[in-house]
């Protein structure tokens, strides 16, 4: 009988994503029946203003990215953080746009990735609802962060060129555990 070899994939998309603090309400995502007001509420608000993302290769650099943002949260601890992966065509067939925007977690190269959603009430209540279905229909657009990869990223910050990393980033780097 001839050997099977099977090649592993590597996921090399580029996505944006939506970093979000509150450590379980990635949570309801995951429920059937969710009303998108409730979904829509931690994630995009409701007033429709621009939206603060960051534009990632899934995998590591999103984690990067991700604990680079848990530094302007300004904690002494560690707690879980979560993200929304979101991909182009899901802006595209909505029609909200992407603008680069200047960053402000003093980590270099993920301040460069910072960008903001365009768009109004609606358009985010459509975007809502498509990821939702997403993630319904069984596609990875959660990105759950814990403790071991945020203190593991904090490490690498710290020990970064001093390019990389501002003062104020370091002292935030500083406050959380060793």
């Amino acid at each position: 009988m001839p050997e099977r070899i099977y090649q592993a994939t590597i996921d090399v998309r580029m996505v944006l994503i939506r970093v979000m603090s509150n450590r379980n309400d990635h949570t309801k995502w995951l429920r059937p029946g969710q009303p998108v007001t409730d979904l829509m509420r931690n994630p995009f608000g409701y007033a429709g203003e621009p939206i603060s993302v960051y534009s990632v290769m899934v995998g590591s650099q999103e984690t990067r990215a991700i604990a680079a943002h848990y530094l302007t949260l300004n904690r002494s601890s560690y707690d879980t953080v979560w993200a929304l992966r979101i991909e182009l065509q899901d802006l595209e067939h909505i029609g909200m746009s992407v603008q680069a925007t200047p960053g402000n977690t003093g980590v270099a190269d993920i301040d460069t990735q910072h960008r903001d959603l365009i768009g109004n009430q609606r358009m985010f209540e459509l975007l809502t609802e498509h990821l939702y279905d997403r993630i319904r229909h069984g596609e990875d657009r959660l990105r759950v962060v814990g403790h071991a990869q945020l203190q593991h990223q904090i490490q690498d910050f710290l020990h970064a060129e001093s390019s990389v990393l501002s003062e104020d980033a370091r002292t935030r780097c500083l406050r959380l555990p060793q």
